[in-house]
């Protein structure tokens, strides 16, 4: 996957599993990855790569990853069913919510970036990725 994403899959993982874990911790690794493989949108022949930087990848599949958190997620190898059982309804919805926070602030972030504004998009990807993300210096 991380190859036919001309290798933005391990690090849009990572990044979201970093949000996962300052932001709400009910997914699991294994579910973030198997959702986000899910809804990663797939190219086209007219638009053969879908991201040129990570912030236009992370403010695309924040949402994307909140719509995929609206179905199962089946175990890829089929033994086990789902692999989101553990997620109780409440819990799903709230990540969700959480989710689509964070794609709002994305967006803005990138508003910021287009306009040269890097204090400021700097500022608002710290609020969507927390303090891990590094401040403006």
């Amino acid at each position: 996957m991380n190859k036919a994403t001309g290798k933005f899959f391990v690090p849009l993982v990572k990044m979201l599993k970093r949000w996962n874990k300052d932001h709400y911790s009910k997914l699991t690794g294994f579910h973030i990855e198997m959702a986000l493989a899910t809804a990663w949108p797939r190219p086209s022949n007219q638009v053969p790569a879908l991201f040129t930087d990570y912030a236009t990848a992370a403010a695309a599949l924040l949402p994307a990853l909140s719509a995929q958190l609206g179905y199962f997620t089946p175990d890829p190898a089929g033994l086990s069913g789902n692999i989101d059982d553990y997620l109780a309804t409440d819990d799903r919805q709230r990540t969700r919510e959480r989710l689509n926070t964070a794609a709002e602030a994305a967006c803005i972030a990138l508003g910021h970036e287009r306009r040269g504004d890097h204090r400021s998009a700097i500022n608002k990807w710290r609020d969507v990725f927390g303090d891990s993300f590094p401040a403006y210096s």
